[in-house]
């Protein structure tokens, strides 16, 4: 259906060494993250080992809406798809990944089962969108 890009999210007071965010910027920073045994955040974890770096997590909190309002209280910065952290306040910064990453949301249904008009028209509305 769509691709969501992971961000950097980084307090009011963050001071950016050059034109785009590093590894070392980053693992530097104690992070607020959500829980490491979600699918969503073992890629992330896996995503930054691949390029040879630990996360230094200081806390793990549940609500994305909660890890953003402690970004933005400068407890910390963190990872997260950028859907996830929308509405972003203001003063954060957002970067995109040193190596980019992506997470991928689709649509699955069951072929041969029976599913109610406004999934129909829901799948159609999806086959009229051009494909990214």
């Amino acid at each position: 259906m769509l691709r969501d890009e992971y961000v950097a999210i980084m307090p009011p007071s963050f001071q950016l060494a050059g034109k785009q965010i590093t590894w070392p910027e980053l693992v530097a920073q104690p992070l607020i993250m959500p829980p490491v045994g979600t699918v969503m955040m073992q890629q992330v974890y896996a995503h930054a080992a691949a390029a040879g770096y630990f996360l230094n997590v200081a806390y793990e909190v549940e609500t994305d809406a909660t890890i953003v309002s402690l970004v933005a209280q400068g407890l910390g910065a963190t990872i997260l798809p950028r859907l996830a952290a929308e509405p972003i306040p203001a003063p954060l910064q957002v970067y995109s990944l040193p190596t980019p990453l992506e997470r991928i949301i689709g649509v699955a249904i069951l072929a041969d089962a029976l599913q109610p008009p406004p999934v129909f028209a829901f799948l159609e509305v999806l086959k009229s969108q051009p494909r990214s």
